[in-house]
């Protein structure tokens, strides 16, 4: 733990924003206040450890790796209030927490660049445990200064006297007091009684919420000002080494090869081998498309259902495999490294037309039954992964490891911003529209599931929606009551742009 010069002030600050949190969060919907909080966490710590003497490491690259990922957690807080669907609300929370707990374990670390990437995530978790734990300490701390004050048994004795003096008169002067004032009288009663004068379960809800921030509030803080400057937080930090010789490929510091390059290679090809088989199979009608369905006598759901989630299973294993293979293969001849290399191109390249085979059947299935959130998801995840078997491949003929580990966080990063960016909701609405236009079927059912960023687009598609207008409509006049209502109780810290462009929206109905 940080010795520091303003202990009491540091937790002053954690329950100001333990405070802050219940009035902007408690029995309300997540919106502007959710980038607003992070902002007043973000300056919080700049101005404590300015206070402290605390500030990032001037070595180059600290300040980058400082100000990233908090700036990253505030655009995704910023996001928490741009989109209304549920699940990306969900995922931009778990961004932002995650990447405040990142800015806090690199506030006084190591650069990122310096560190060894696969180290980063356990040691994230690793700053989480410290978070939760550092707190009590202090807390303990600072309260044993506090008892140590002098003659504190004489000042007891002297308040208990005073007590035991004003008691009687305060007996005479509520009793006036209350048959002055009914209402008054009426509190007395609840106290007197045991009923508090509030709800006791909201009382403990808001309790809670300000001690739970206020505490993790706390750990970060004191987390972030730690002195860890060689990476202790995170783990060692690591120094790139040459590309080739002894290199490191996809692998940490302590080398774990313990399998014989004859081996590892007799596993991939005969992996390789089967890849291949199956692809010779599915080349045959992968890209046959309708007609081809056909001539098998085999149904869209039919096709779409049989193996999607098993090609899709197996893409995941393989680069488990590969990254794995990778890992504890002996490769140290010229000719070895040359053999991994080009079995595990292979093996990308075969995953890569499995993924396309799983694509074609989703898309075959979304076109026979239109588009959900989840299938959606689906599609753009398998974007997600042939891209992050790519960046293995590159990363592994390259020779630069750290692309790899550390660029599966980044492009799980860009992933999320790139679903916020497409808002899934409204080009749900605009793809089975466009459907019903072409082939006349629709699930106007499923559509008025949707969040309210669909709203705007099912508004300006009611004239053609024909027999599912009726529906549809009543569905949003009934939104609309929701929204109205939810706007009035969160008031200012639940404002949400896709919840106000529905609003909107809905009241030109």
């Amino acid at each position: 733990m940080p010795q520091l010069r303003h202990p009491l002030t540091l937790l002053a600050v954690a329950f100001a924003l333990g405070l802050c949190a219940d009035l902007l969060f408690y029995g309300r919907t997540p919106g502007i206040s959710a980038p607003l909080f992070v902002g007043l966490l973000l300056a919080a710590l700049a101005g404590i450890a300015r206070a402290e003497g605390r500030l990032p490491l001037t070595t180059p690259g600290a300040k980058r790796s400082v100000v990233t990922p908090g700036l990253l957690a505030l655009l995704f807080a910023v996001l928490v209030a741009v989109r209304a669907s549920p699940l990306l609300t969900v995922m931009n929370i778990l961004a932002a927490l995650g990447l405040l707990l990142l800015h806090a374990g690199l506030y006084r670390a190591a650069p990122l660049s310096r560190l060894a990437g696969w180290r980063v995530g356990l040691g994230t978790a690793r700053a989480a445990l410290v978070a939760t734990l550092l707190p009590a300490p202090l807390a303990l701390q600072q309260a044993g200064r506090l008892s140590n004050l002098r003659n504190r048994g004489q000042a007891f004795l002297v308040v208990g006297r005073g007590v035991a003096l004003a008691l009687p008169v305060l007996l005479i002067f509520t009793g006036l007091l209350t048959m002055a004032d009914s209402i008054f009288a009426s509190y007395v009663a609840d106290v007197l009684t045991l009923r508090p004068p509030f709800d006791l379960g909201s009382a403990i809800g808001h309790i809670a919420l300000i001690a739970t921030v206020a505490w993790a509030v706390c750990g970060g803080l004191l987390v972030a000002l730690d002195d860890h400057p060689v990476g202790s937080l995170l783990g060692p930090p690591v120094a790139e080494l040459p590309a080739e010789g002894e290199t490191q490929r996809l692998r940490p510091a302590v080398s774990l090869r313990v399998l014989g390059p004859g081996e590892g290679l007799t596993v991939l090809v005969l992996v390789d081998m089967l890849f291949a088989a199956f692809m010779l199979v599915q080349g045959t009608y992968l890209f046959g498309g309708h007609d081809t369905l056909e001539r098998t006598g085999m149904t869209f759901a039919t096709y779409a259902r049989r193996g999607f989630f098993e090609l899709v299973t197996v893409a995941c294993l393989a680069l488990a495999l590969l990254w794995a293979a990778d890992l504890i293969t002996r490769r140290e001849r010229p000719w070895q490294r040359r053999a991994f290399v080009a079995a595990s191109a292979v093996m990308v390249v075969l995953v890569l037309g499995m993924l396309a085979s799983a694509a074609l059947r989703m898309w075959l299935y979304e076109q026979a039954y239109g588009f959900t959130l989840l299938r959606l998801l689906t599609h753009t995840w398998m974007i997600w992964l042939a891209c992050v078997l790519l960046l293995f491949l590159v990363a592994l003929v390259r020779e630069r490891p750290r692309w790899f580990t550390m660029g599966v966080p980044a492009a799980a990063v860009a992933y999320l911003l790139a679903l916020n960016l497409l808002n899934p909701d409204a080009m749900i609405v605009r793809e089975n529209l466009a459907r019903y236009h072409a082939t006349g079927d629709l699930d106007g059912a499923y559509l008025t599931t949707l969040s309210a960023d669909a709203v705007p687009a099912l508004v300006a598609a009611l004239p053609a929606l024909g027999e599912h207008r009726t529906t549809v409509e009543a569905h949003l006049r009934a939104r609309r009551t929701a929204l109205e209502t939810t706007a009035a109780r969160d008031g200012l810290p639940g404002w949400n742009l896709g919840r106000a462009r529905a609003l909107g929206a809905l009241q030109r109905l």
